[in-house]
């Protein structure tokens, strides 16, 4: 899967109507994506999350028959419980192991970093103490300066890197492509969600 998956809020009317497309309605409906009535969520997110589900954990197709535009694209839903799922996934594996790989201290580099490779594969020397504190430190001064840089969009609104104060969007928090605040858009979005009324989407093209 090489392309990017993308949030969507679809009310279920509409999600069940698209749910029973066959190939025919589809080659009828020339402007598919934008007919598709939706609420864009969040962009560019969780591409490696949902290309790893093997048994329909992260999303389900949301098609019932196959259609040609899936050999291209992804169009799938997520559940309440498939969301949690997806907060599991991201704590465990792409927040708490990441962590846990690169946060070094003297006591650690033992044996781990006595390997070239341990942290990067094109490293050929074995690793040090202070190899392994400035690269620690390198981790921390640039998320350090993900914090302090901002810049104003187009219409002069300040923007930031890590939290999201636009109040014309309720879905992000944070809305940033790092898992560490990803997660705080994830579990906001569940508690926000009208589950009952309406469907989470994936697409991905």
């Amino acid at each position: 899967m090489s392309y990017r998956i993308s949030l969507y809020c679809v009310p279920k009317t509409v999600a069940d109507k698209y749910r029973e497309y066959k190939e025919e309605d589809y080659e009828k409906d020339d402007d598919f994506l934008d007919n598709l009535e939706k609420d864009s969520v969040k962009s560019d997110t969780l591409t490696d999350v949902i290309s790893s589900d093997k048994d329909g954990s992260f999303s389900t197709r949301l098609f019932k028959n196959r259609l040609s535009v899936e050999d291209d694209m992804y169009f799938g839903t997520i559940s309440k419980e498939q969301l949690l799922n997806i907060i599991e996934e991201v704590r465990v594996n792409h927040i708490s192991k990441w962590f846990n790989d690169r946060v070094v201290t003297d006591k650690e580099v033992g044996e781990a970093f006595k390997n070239p490779t341990a942290l990067y594969p094109m490293r050929d020397e074995p690793w040090t103490s202070e190899d392994a504190r400035k690269a620690n430190q390198g981790e921390w001064n640039h998320k350090a300066l993900l914090w302090r840089n901002h810049f104003k969009n187009k219409n002069g609104e300040e923007r930031y890197f890590n939290i999201n104060i636009d109040t014309k969007n309720k879905w992000l928090v944070s809305g940033s492509d790092l898992y560490e605040y990803l997660i705080f858009d994830l579990i906001h979005i569940l508690k926000i969600f009208d589950w009952e009324n309406d469907e989470l989407i994936c697409i991905g093209g």
